[in-house]
């Protein structure tokens, strides 16, 4: 079978383009704190998969529970010590106003 040539196509006009302003989730003043192991390959996916979903947000930083050893980690100014056990066994997230979460 011969092609046939396409027929000319006239294009309208495009509408001017509007800006509609998105409404931006609020950041927290302090992102939220996640306590991980830095040695262990759950976490770091876990990690992963938070940073992806959190991307260009800013609101989760991630504190390696390794680097205090086995004095813990401090919370807060005033706030109490999460033991490195405690840290190892349970996730935790610690929120504006050194809310503990696990």
């Amino acid at each position: 079978p011969a092609l046939r040539p396409r027929p000319a196509v006239s294009r309208a006009s495009c509408p001017v383009a509007v800006s509609i302003p998105f409404a931006r989730p609020s950041v927290p003043a302090s992102p939220l704190q996640v306590l991980y192991d830095g040695t262990c390959a759950v976490c770091l996916t876990n990690k992963a998969l938070l940073t992806f979903f959190d991307r260009k947000r800013g609101r989760v930083s991630f504190v390696d529970i390794n680097a205090f050893g086995e004095g813990g980690y401090r919370v807060g100014e005033g706030g109490g010590v999460i033991s490195r056990d405690e840290a190892m066994r349970h996730i935790h997230v610690i929120g504006p106003g050194a809310a503990v979460s696990s």
